[in-house]
């Protein structure tokens, strides 16, 4: 038998066998890299289309009854051309000069055209009691990632004409 033909053979094979693992090794990262981000510029392109704004918004100190001080009632309204579902809002209650936010969460999809409004009450704010209370409110559409994570769209409207 011819030792340098088996030899050969099987330093081949060998080859093969590295070159395919290396492939398969940049084809998962490649593949995997490209499907992340088709799902961001997809749910990108429907944040495009939603415009979500507060149409009234309320804060009143109430030390006197809750210890937790400042409780704010926001009314929030949605226009634009997208109908597609939306995981929430995140409303964040800001006092500017006195560098205090507070983010306000809030799950469910608000429908488009149908003139549906959603109220909020914050009743965890994190504005003392004897601080300046809220001054603004800025609010950011989320969708729900495949994954299960919030995917907050880049695009904020803010309010600043409180009653």
């Amino acid at each position: 038998m011819n030792q340098k033909g088996v030899a050969t053979i099987v330093v081949v094979v060998i080859l093969v066998a590295l070159v395919l693992v290396a492939v398969g090794v940049v084809w998962a990262v490649i593949s995997n890299l490209i499907g992340a981000g088709s799902e961001d510029i997809a749910l990108n392109a429907k944040c495009l289309n939603i415009d979500i704004k507060a149409t009234a918004v309320n804060c009143t100190d109430d030390s006197v009854t809750d210890p937790k001080g400042w409780k704010c009632s926001a009314t929030f309204e949605r226009t634009g051309s997208g109908t597609d579902e939306i995981a929430g809002i995140k409303a964040v209650f800001k006092n500017d000069t006195a560098g205090i936010s507070s983010v306000v969460p809030t799950v469910g999809d608000i429908e488009s055209f149908v003139g549906e409004s959603l109220t909020i009450t914050d009743t965890t704010t994190a504005f003392p009691t004897g601080e300046s209370g809220p001054d603004s409110v800025a609010v950011t559409v989320y969708f729900t990632k495949e994954s299960g994570e919030d995917f907050n769209c880049p695009q904020t409207k803010e309010f600043s004409n409180f009653d």
